[in-house]
Formats: C-alpha cells, sequence, structure tokens
C-alpha cells in the first residue's frame, strides 16, 4: 500500500495492486487487520488514511507512510474516528513542513493527544458513529450517482451546443474535422490561435515562497470548473516582475497535467502557475 493508494477513510487500487515477488520482508512492515495506515505526504497529507480490515490483508506498507498499530482493539475504530475529524487536520495543519510538498514526520502523529472514554463508552460511542455515518455514507453514495448523471446530461448538452447549436433543423455542412462531424452551415472552423492570447506559467521556485502576499494558482489548485485557495504565495512587491503572468478576470486556465480547467474570477489572485 503506497501513498495514493490511500484515501480519505478508505484504500483504493485502481486498476492493479503492486505486489511484493518476495517471502523476504521485514515483519515489522507487514500490516494486520485494524491497523491505521496514514499518508505523510503530498497535499492530503494527514487526511488520507485507511483503516485495515481483514479482507485488506496480506499486505505491505510502502515508504511515506505511517501505520498505527492500537494496543486494544477496541481504540482502532475509535483513532480511525478521530484521525478523520477536523481536529486532527487542524493539529497536522499547524505541524506539516514545507507548503509546496507538505510533510509529516512519525513523531509529529505520536505526539498528537486524543481523548480516551473508558471502554464501554468508546463501544457505545463508536457503535453510535458507525450507525449513523453508514447512513450518511448511502446518501453520498446516491447523491454521487446523481451528480454523475446530471454531469454527463451536462456534457451532453454543452455537446449538442457547440457543435450544432439549438435549431435542430439548421442546414448543416461537413467541419471539416472527423471527431466533430457536422456544423450549421452558417458556421466556420478557426484555430483557438487566431482567437486567444496564450501564456504558460511560470515555474516559480520554493525559496521565493512567503506566508501571505500574493497568491500563485498551481495545476493542482485547479478543480471541477473552480479554483481552490491557494497557500503559496509570493512577496507582492516584486509581483511586476511576473506582470506576463499575471491573471484577469474571465481568463481561461488549462492545466497541461490531467484534464482540468477552469475560469479565472474576479476574486482570484494575479500569478498563476499552469
Amino acid at each position: 500500500v503506497r501513498g495514493d493508494n490511500v484515501s480519505e477513510g478508505f484504500l483504493r487500487w485502481g486498476k492493479r495492486k503492486r505486489c511484493w515477488n518476495s517471502d523476504e520482508y521485514d515483519e515489522k512492515y507487514l500490516l494486520k487487520e485494524n491497523d491505521i495506515v496514514v499518508s505523510m505526504d503530498g497535499s492530503k497529507v494527514g487526511k488520507n488514511y485507511a483503516r485495515i480490515k481483514h479482507s485488506d490483508i496480506p499486505l505491505l506498507i510502502h515508504q511515506r507512510m505511517c501505520r498505527i498499530r492500537p494496543i486494544e482493539a477496541c481504540h482502532s475504530k475509535w483513532l480511525s474516528y478521530h484521525i478523520g475529524s477536523e481536529m486532527f487536520r487542524y493539529y497536522i495543519n499547524i505541524t506539516k513542513t514545507d507548503p509546496m510538498i507538505p510533510h509529516i514526520t512519525q513523531k509529529n502523529i505520536s505526539d498528537y493527544k486524543i481523548s480516551i472514554p473508558n471502554s464501554e463508552e468508546i463501544k457505545i460511542l463508536v457503535s453510535f458513529l458507525d450507525s449513523k455515518t453508514q447512513k450518511i455514507d448511502r446518501l453520498v453514495e446516491l447523491t454521487q450517482q446523481n451528480i454523475q448523471l446530471l454531469k454527463e446530461q451536462r456534457t451532453a448538452l454543452i455537446n449538442q451546443c457547440a457543435t450544432k447549436g439549438l435549431n435542430p433543423n439548421v442546414e448543416m455542412k461537413d467541419s471539416g474535422v472527423e471527431w466533430i462531424g457536422k456544423i450549421p452551415k452558417s458556421w466556420s472552423m478557426q484555430k483557438l490561435k487566431y482567437l486567444f492570447d496564450y501564456q504558460k506559467g511560470f515555474a516559480f521556485k520554493s525559496s521565493q515562497f512567503i506566508d501571505e502576499g500574493t497568491p500563485i494558482v498551481k495545476a493542482s489548485d485547479i478543480k471541477k470548473l473552480t479554483i481552490r485557495e491557494s497557500n503559496v504565495f509570493i512577496d507582492s512587491s516584486s509581483a511586476n516582475d511576473f506582470r506576463q503572468y499575471s491573471l484577469s478576470e474571465n481568463d481561461i486556465i488549462l492545466s497541461t497535467v490531467g484534464s482540468k480547467y477552469s475560469v479565472i474570477g474576479s476574486s482570484v489572485g494575479q500569478l498563476a502557475m499552469v
């Protein structure tokens, strides 16, 4: 199990698992049921964690992951709920290092203080949380299914209007582009470079970053057609040195890695690294 296999509360494997091809390994890296694994690097450091189930094992833990093994089994779910709480996330935010590649240490995790009721109270509280969170998870699942259907409808609507227009009876012509097909006869085709101005983002150095100033939009900040609040800044007094990378309202930024894009709004910062 590696960092990218751990999401917020569960393991995810994608198309395939990566397996160790030998029986020669140190048993301290072998995970057990009720172990909790926490990611120690990345933008979701501390947020990505999972509690190991019996069906997950056998499983080895990879570097940059921390394994937490409860001394008493009843503490496992209780700790899991704590790690999924805002309290733990706040603690990670004030202890992590380097805003570009956030990182926490094993000591950071071991120093976290957790409230421990007596064993009977823990059982009652965990049972209550299990019942409530399972219902919420089911509602989330149903909502996500509806969201996916709405996204598909949205995409279909955009495709129809962007390539065919609103009149289904308009006379059509061949666009000359195989994957577009036919377009309304009165429309024309044009390359973007003749209609828009372009600017590739600047590769800022981590040594330039400060806690406050002019925000920088990174590729990882672009999500679902929106821009997340930036967590890296440069000195505003040096912003003029990067004027060509300044963003304006209604600009569109496109990540050159992956498939994300977003429209710049009036409240977004001035600089971008895309």
